[in-house]
């Protein structure tokens, strides 16, 4: 019995065990794991009821709001009430899945769980959501403008091309942080 205690606490757990060999065997696999549980814990909390009113909600508020005021200085005299931006010819309603959550929260869980020094993911976890809100901010105002001059193209860019533009250029962001971390810890 005791030397059965004695290998069990040389060993360690099966938890510990299994994460020792997936790090050293398969960094990769332990991080697309990683991802996976994070982004569907996260996907569970977006379809809560608390997440819907005291996130979900303030944050597009915010993009109504600011996308109005963007919109209302390039001439289209706008108004913001909720989640909708609208003038006397076209009005857009910022639902779920346009409010850039997704990939925020995305990419931050991806800097956060890959296996480097935390020092360097500091610049991304700061900078990423700015610079993603401002894509949003983008991605609101080119939708209203073509709502509002190329309405036949409106579902092909809301669909198709912003989608595919979040999707590139988030992965390409997070390819950049991901070479000039792993060179500025190659460097240290």
């Amino acid at each position: 019995m005791a030397r059965r205690k004695k290998r069990r606490l040389q060993r360690g757990g099966f938890l510990s065990r299994l994460k020792s060999r997936l790090a050293t065997r398969s960094p990769i696999l332990l991080f697309c794991l990683g991802l996976g549980f994070m982004m569907s814990a996260y996907f569970w909390l977006y379809h809560q009821d608390f997440f819907n009113n005291y996130i979900y909600l303030p944050v597009v508020h915010f993009y109504a709001t600011w996308g109005s005021r963007i919109l209302a200085l390039l001439g289209q005299n706008t108004s913001s009430s909720g989640a909708l931006i609208a003038n006397s010819t076209f009005s857009i309603n910022i639902g779920k899945g346009c409010d850039a959550l997704t990939p925020t929260v995305l990419f931050m869980v991806a800097v956060l769980i890959f296996p480097i020094a935390f020092r360097p993911k500091l610049p991304a976890l700061l900078l990423a959501p700015f610079g993603i809100a401002l894509l949003n901010f983008l991605r609101i105002t080119s939708l209203f403008l073509i709502g509002i001059y190329a309405p036949s193209l409106f579902e092909l860019a809301h669909i198709e091309i912003w989608q595919a533009i979040f999707i590139a250029l988030c992965f390409m962001a997070w390819v950049y942080w991901l070479a000039w971390a792993t060179k500025r810890t190659a460097q240290v």
